[in-house]
């Protein structure tokens, strides 16, 4: 299995498509802005046969160091979450 990064993806699309490989890195990039965007008001982005990006609120919780063995407590904090849709589940 191979990583695809942006690069990859923005030049795969220009071919496929005939335009700039920079022209669509723009475009992901505004894509990726506004999600974060979404993100930061709370709102859930859905993209029909992609998925769902949603905020979701971790609550706070403690945890062991292992080198000292105390105890610890970590914030609450919010963060993204991505559920894909039945279309994109990779079956077989």
């Amino acid at each position: 299995m191979e990583t695809i990064n942006k690069n990859i993806l923005a030049k795969s699309i220009a071919k496929q498509l005939g335009i700039k490989a920079a022209t669509i890195r723009n475009v992901i990039d505004s894509f990726l802005d506004q999600i974060r965007e979404e993100y930061r008001k709370g709102n859930r982005i859905e993209l029909r046969e992609f998925g769902t990006f949603y905020a979701y609120n971790r609550k706070p919780r403690s945890y062991k160091t292992f080198d000292l063995k105390e105890t610890k407590k970590m914030a609450a904090k919010k963060i993204l979450k991505f559920k894909c849709s039945r279309h994109l589940h990779l079956n077989g």
